[in-house]
Protein backbone atom coordinates (compact mmCIF):
# COMPACT_ATOMS: atom_id res chain seq x y z
CA UNK A 1 0.00 0.00 0.00
CA UNK A 2 0.84 3.66 -0.53
CA UNK A 3 0.27 7.01 0.65
CA UNK A 4 0.35 9.89 -1.58
CA UNK A 5 0.55 13.54 -0.29
CA UNK A 6 1.16 16.34 -2.67
CA UNK A 7 2.43 19.92 -1.40
CA UNK A 8 2.68 23.42 -2.82
CA UNK A 9 3.38 26.97 -0.90
CA UNK A 10 0.19 26.96 0.48
CA UNK A 11 -1.23 23.73 0.55
CA UNK A 12 -1.07 20.10 1.30
CA UNK A 13 -3.12 17.16 0.58
CA UNK A 14 -3.55 14.07 1.70
CA UNK A 15 -4.31 11.80 -1.34
CA UNK A 16 -4.56 8.53 0.58
CA UNK A 17 -4.07 5.41 0.49
CA UNK A 18 -3.67 3.17 -2.90
CA UNK A 19 -2.79 -0.91 -3.27
CA UNK A 20 -0.19 -0.38 -5.91
CA UNK A 21 2.27 1.82 -7.26
CA UNK A 22 0.37 1.36 -10.15
CA UNK A 23 -2.40 3.26 -9.05
CA UNK A 24 -0.37 5.91 -7.07
CA UNK A 25 1.29 6.69 -10.95
CA UNK A 26 -2.34 6.45 -12.60
CA UNK A 27 -3.52 9.10 -9.96
CA UNK A 28 -0.89 11.44 -10.10
CA UNK A 29 -1.26 10.98 -14.26
CA UNK A 30 -4.90 12.12 -13.51
CA UNK A 31 -4.24 14.99 -11.03
CA UNK A 32 -1.58 16.69 -13.67
CA UNK A 33 -4.40 16.24 -16.61
CA UNK A 34 -6.99 17.69 -14.58
CA UNK A 35 -4.43 20.19 -13.49
CA UNK A 36 -6.05 20.64 -10.00
CA UNK A 37 -3.09 20.03 -7.32
CA UNK A 38 -0.15 21.26 -8.96
CA UNK A 39 1.24 25.03 -8.35
CA UNK A 40 1.40 27.07 -11.13
CA UNK A 41 5.22 27.73 -10.52
CA UNK A 42 6.31 24.21 -10.47
CA UNK A 43 7.01 24.01 -6.54
CA UNK A 44 4.91 21.03 -5.78
CA UNK A 45 6.13 18.51 -4.03
CA UNK A 46 5.11 14.73 -4.20
CA UNK A 47 6.03 12.75 -1.45
CA UNK A 48 4.98 8.85 -2.11
CA UNK A 49 5.51 6.43 1.07
CA UNK A 50 5.00 2.61 1.88
CA UNK A 51 2.26 2.10 4.19
CA UNK A 52 1.83 -0.74 6.36
CA UNK A 53 -1.28 -0.56 8.08
CA UNK A 54 -0.14 -2.93 11.13
CA UNK A 55 2.91 -0.72 12.06
CA UNK A 56 1.14 1.98 14.56
CA UNK A 57 0.24 -0.95 16.79
CA UNK A 58 1.01 0.85 20.14
CA UNK A 59 -1.50 1.62 23.40
CA UNK A 60 -3.76 4.04 21.85
CA UNK A 61 -4.21 2.52 18.14
CA UNK A 62 -7.23 1.21 19.68
CA UNK A 63 -8.93 3.74 21.44
CA UNK A 64 -8.00 6.36 18.93
CA UNK A 65 -9.35 3.93 15.91
CA UNK A 66 -12.10 3.30 18.13
CA UNK A 67 -13.42 7.08 18.58
CA UNK A 68 -12.49 8.13 14.81
CA UNK A 69 -15.26 4.83 13.74
CA UNK A 70 -17.47 6.25 17.00
CA UNK A 71 -17.50 9.85 15.30
CA UNK A 72 -17.87 8.75 11.45
CA UNK A 73 -20.37 6.49 12.49
CA UNK A 74 -22.64 9.18 14.52
CA UNK A 75 -22.39 10.72 10.76
CA UNK A 76 -19.40 13.36 11.92
CA UNK A 77 -16.82 14.09 9.09
CA UNK A 78 -13.34 13.74 8.91
CA UNK A 79 -11.84 16.52 8.12
CA UNK A 80 -8.22 17.06 9.15
CA UNK A 81 -5.24 16.25 11.94
CA UNK A 82 -3.26 19.36 12.83
CA UNK A 83 -0.32 17.81 13.90
CA UNK A 84 2.17 20.50 15.26
CA UNK A 85 4.26 21.09 12.95
CA UNK A 86 1.60 20.65 9.27
CA UNK A 87 -2.50 20.61 8.56
CA UNK A 88 -3.16 17.16 7.05
CA UNK A 89 -6.69 17.81 5.07
CA UNK A 90 -8.33 14.98 3.27
CA UNK A 91 -8.15 12.73 6.41
CA UNK A 92 -12.23 11.20 5.63
CA UNK A 93 -10.99 7.82 6.57
CA UNK A 94 -10.10 6.54 10.05
CA UNK A 95 -6.67 4.90 8.23
CA UNK A 96 -5.72 8.13 6.99
CA UNK A 97 -6.57 9.94 9.99
CA UNK A 98 -5.62 7.85 12.97
CA UNK A 99 -1.73 7.52 11.01
CA UNK A 100 -1.16 11.22 11.94
CA UNK A 101 -2.96 11.24 14.92
CA UNK A 102 -0.69 8.36 16.16
CA UNK A 103 2.42 10.18 14.91
CA UNK A 104 2.59 12.60 17.41
CA UNK A 105 1.52 12.65 21.31
CA UNK A 106 -1.15 15.84 20.46
CA UNK A 107 -3.07 16.54 18.13
CA UNK A 108 -6.00 18.58 17.02
CA UNK A 109 -8.99 16.86 14.89
CA UNK A 110 -11.42 18.58 12.67
CA UNK A 111 -14.97 16.89 12.12
CA UNK A 112 -18.00 18.66 10.39
CA UNK A 113 -21.65 17.59 10.68
CA UNK A 114 -24.46 19.80 8.81
CA UNK A 115 -22.34 22.14 7.97
CA UNK A 116 -20.91 22.62 11.50
CA UNK A 117 -16.64 22.61 12.39
CA UNK A 118 -15.81 21.22 15.13
CA UNK A 119 -12.58 20.30 16.69
CA UNK A 120 -11.21 17.70 19.66
CA UNK A 121 -7.70 18.13 21.19
CA UNK A 122 -6.16 14.83 21.35
CA UNK A 123 -3.55 13.81 24.05
CA UNK A 124 -1.86 10.05 23.96
CA UNK A 125 -0.52 10.98 27.17
CA UNK A 126 -3.62 10.92 29.38
CA UNK A 127 -5.71 7.45 29.85
CA UNK A 128 -7.29 6.15 27.46
CA UNK A 129 -10.56 7.08 28.67
CA UNK A 130 -9.00 10.65 28.17
CA UNK A 131 -7.35 10.64 24.93
CA UNK A 132 -9.99 13.50 24.12
CA UNK A 133 -8.85 16.39 26.36
CA UNK A 134 -10.71 19.27 24.73
CA UNK A 135 -13.46 19.69 22.12
CA UNK A 136 -15.05 22.86 20.44
CA UNK A 137 -18.22 24.10 22.46
CA UNK A 138 -21.23 25.25 20.10
CA UNK A 139 -24.66 25.72 20.92
CA UNK A 140 -26.01 23.54 18.00
CA UNK A 141 -27.73 19.73 17.96
CA UNK A 142 -24.30 18.67 16.37
CA UNK A 143 -22.81 19.59 19.90
CA UNK A 144 -25.01 18.03 21.61
CA UNK A 145 -24.21 14.66 19.53
CA UNK A 146 -20.79 15.07 19.87
CA UNK A 147 -21.04 14.99 23.29
CA UNK A 148 -23.12 11.82 23.00
CA UNK A 149 -20.34 9.99 20.77
CA UNK A 150 -17.76 11.02 23.70
CA UNK A 151 -19.62 10.10 26.79
CA UNK A 152 -20.35 6.71 25.31
CA UNK A 153 -16.30 6.30 24.07
CA UNK A 154 -15.57 7.49 27.91
CA UNK A 155 -17.71 4.90 29.26
CA UNK A 156 -16.04 2.15 26.79
CA UNK A 157 -12.53 3.54 28.07
CA UNK A 158 -12.49 3.69 31.59
CA UNK A 159 -10.37 1.14 33.45
CA UNK A 160 -12.46 -0.77 35.55
CA UNK A 161 -12.77 -0.89 39.48
CA UNK A 162 -9.69 -2.56 40.99
CA UNK A 163 -11.10 -4.88 43.65
CA UNK A 164 -10.81 -3.87 47.14
CA UNK A 165 -8.95 -6.53 49.29
CA UNK A 166 -9.08 -6.71 52.79
CA UNK A 167 -6.40 -7.72 54.79
CA UNK A 168 -6.92 -9.66 58.18
CA UNK A 169 -4.40 -10.36 60.25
Amino acid sequence: MYQLITETDSLRINHGVFQTDEDVMAYLQKLYEDDDTFDLDGNTDIQIRKVDPAANKGPYDTPVRDLLSRLKAAGFALQWVDDGEAIYHGVDTVEYAADYILSVDESHLGIKKNDHALWLFLVLGNGKEEIVSDYTYRDCPEHKELEAVLDDFYQRWIPAERPIYNIED
